[in-house]
């Protein structure tokens, strides 16, 4: 009877052992995704912020444009200004 406990107990030690492995190998493949996956959100934002600076830049080199003209033509924009920061808001 004692070497059935001895070998139920074996297997025990041996599975907790296998677990702990497994544990530590799930941690390493977890950490390794989490910072990949970080990595790329960092560069996917700031991808995203440089086209909205570009789209921006770009919005306000136009609005500018169509400003003069209307200042050339004697017309009077009431709300311009508040037309075009509501504009880069959106």
């Amino acid at each position: 009877m004692s070497k059935f406990i001895a070998w139920l107990k074996s297997l025990f030690s041996k599975g907790k052992s296998e677990m702990t492995d497994v544990t530590a190998q799930v941690a390493a493949v977890a950490t390794t995704v989490e910072t990949a996956v970080a990595a790329d959100a960092s560069a996917l934002v700031a991808g995203a912020e440089a086209d909205i600076k570009a789209v921006v830049d770009e919005f306000a080199s136009a609005a500018t444009k169509i400003k003069s003209v209307y200042d050339k033509l004697g017309v009077s924009l009431h709300a311009w200004e508040e037309v075009v920061a509501l504009a880069k808001a959106l």
